[in-house]
C-alpha cells in the first residue's frame, strides 16, 4: 500500500530540487493546478530520480492530450460521424482557435522533447513556466469549444 503522506513529502522535496535545477519561477501549487502532479505521483506510486522529466512530461501531456481531438475536428469528413456532427457547431473563428491551440500544444510537445533529449535544463524551466502561465488562456478557449459541442448534442 502506498504511503500517501510520505510520497507528498518526497514530491515537495524533489519539486524544490527541480525548481533550483531548472530555474523556473512557478510555484508547486501553480504546477499542481495546471497538471495535478500530486495525483500523478499517487497514480504511479513514486517520485522519479529524474523528476524534471516526470513533471515536464506531465505538464506537456496536459496540453498534448487534446491534439487528437483537435485533429479530428479539423479533419472532419474523414469517416467519423461524431466529428462530422460536432464540427457543425463551430464558426470559422472557432476553427482558427482550434488551429491555434493545436499549434500551441504541438510546440510545447516538440520543444519539451527537444529539451529532454539535449538535457537543456534551462530550456525545460522556461518552457515549464510558459506552459503554467498559459494554462488559463488555453483551457478557457478549449472550454468554449467543448461547450459548443455539448450544446450541439443537447439540441440534436
Amino acid at each position: 500500500m502506498i504511503n500517501k503522506e510520505k510520497l507528498y513529502i518526497e514530491l515537495e522535496e524533489k519539486f524544490k530540487e527541480t525548481k533550483e535545477k531548472l530555474k523556473f519561477s512557478s510555484t508547486f501549487n501553480e504546477v499542481n493546478d495546471c497538471s495535478f502532479i500530486k495525483d500523478m505521483i499517487l497514480e504511479v506510486g513514486f517520485v522519479s530520480d529524474n523528476f524534471e522529466r516526470q513533471v515536464c512530461n506531465r505538464v506537456v501531456m496536459t496540453y498534448y492530450s487534446w491534439v487528437g481531438q483537435f485533429q479530428a475536428w479539423l479533419t472532419a469528413g474523414m469517416g467519423s460521424i461524431i466529428n462530422n456532427n460536432e464540427v457543425k457547431a463551430f464558426t470559422k473563428e472557432d476553427i482558427d482557435t482550434i488551429k491555434h491551440l493545436t499549434h500551441k500544444a504541438m510546440y510545447y510537445f516538440r520543444r519539451d522533447k527537444t529539451f529532454g533529449i539535449k538535457k537543456d535544463y534551462e530550456g525545460m524551466g522556461k518552457l515549464l513556466d510558459e506552459m503554467v502561465k498559459s494554462k488559463n488562456d488555453f483551457f478557457d478557449k478549449l472550454a468554449v469549444l467543448v461547450e459548443k459541442t455539448a450544446d450541439y448534442w443537447e439540441k440534436e
